[in-house]
C-alpha cells in the first residue's frame, strides 16, 4: 500500500546519490518546493500524522 511521506522522506526518491550535509539542506528545500507544487496542483493531499505534515498521492477520481 501507499504510505504518507514527509519532505525528508522524499529526498532519497528525488536524489539518488548520497548527499553531504551542505547539499542535504538544498535537497530538503527542493523536496518541499516540489511537494508544494504537486499539492497545489491537486496531485497530493496533506495530513498530520505523528506530529508531522505528511503527503500522500491523491487518487484519481473514478471515471464515470
Amino acid at each position: 500500500g501507499e504510505r504518507a511521506l514527509t519532505a525528508a522522506d522524499m529526498i532519497p526518491l528525488l536524489f539518488r546519490r548520497q548527499l553531504d550535509t551542505h547539499h542535504l539542506g538544498f535537497a530538503l528545500g527542493e523536496a518541499i518546493a516540489h511537494a508544494h507544487r504537486l499539492w497545489a496542483a491537486g496531485a497530493l493531499q496533506r495530513a498530520w500524522q505523528g506530529g508531522r505534515r505528511r503527503l500522500l498521492q491523491r487518487r484519481a477520481p473514478h471515471p464515470r
